[in-house]
């Protein structure tokens, strides 16, 4: 869905050319396989990873605007559940299945639960108009060095996350649907000063056939 990733950056590149080489490897090679897009995973051990459209530079959490953009989020226990899923249907090779929780979060609602448990957090909430000007001045300068730069235009116009996705095939195909969600998994993820919260689910009894 990404129309320029060279421009967004290795990441995006790389994982649109791995989703690619398998596309290709089920059509010509029948490899039994089906591609999974989950949203950004969250959950315990990655409380420190900013969300999505958020910059991560010099140390702080850069937003653009008021934080006002809807989150595609699914819970590491969720996804874990669509895998085994996905793992053991039969028919449905060569699918795509969206892994997004329908019930969805902003920027400032993640971000606020993740202030009250990283007290070294540092968050600054700056204008389209003046990151587009950073932007500006940063790509001028790379040019002018002849080497490649941390912020673009683009990747500023791509802060704002697509949206929204269609989880309805996994529901209807795979049978799944989000057993924790997106605010029960930022309340075990982020939980309140002297509550006592499960970190993590047990994972299932492997399905029969597969290995233990």
């Amino acid at each position: 869905m990404e129309p320029h990733p060279e421009l967004r950056g290795a990441y995006s590149q790389s994982k649109l050319e791995a989703e690619n080489t398998v596309l290709t490897a089920i059509r010509d090679h029948n490899l039994p396989a089906v591609i999974l897009r989950p949203g950004q995973i969250f959950g315990p051990g990655a409380e420190k990873v900013p969300p999505s459209g958020t910059i991560a530079l010099g140390g702080r959490w850069i937003v653009m605007g008021a934080g006002k953009f809807q989150l595609n989020l699914a819970y590491i226990d969720d996804v874990v559940d669509a895998i085994l899923l996905a793992a053991t249907q039969e028919g449905i090779s060569g699918r795509v299945f969206q892994l997004v929780d329908s019930d969805t979060l902003t920027q400032k609602e993640y971000i606020d639960a993740c202030s009250k448990n990283l007290q070294d957090l540092r968050v600054m909430y700056i204008p389209a108009a003046v990151l587009y000007g950073a932007a500006f001045g940063i790509e001028m300068l790379g040019r002018m060095l002849g080497r490649p730069v941390p912020l673009s235009r683009y990747k500023i116009r791509s802060l704002a996350p697509i949206s929204p996705f269609d989880p309805s095939a996994a529901a209807q195909t795979l049978g799944w649907t989000p057993a924790i969600g997106t605010r029960e998994g930022l309340r075990r993820t982020f939980p309140p000063a002297g509550s006592a919260v499960r970190r993590a689910t047990p994972l299932p009894a492997p399905a029969k056939g597969l290995p233990s």
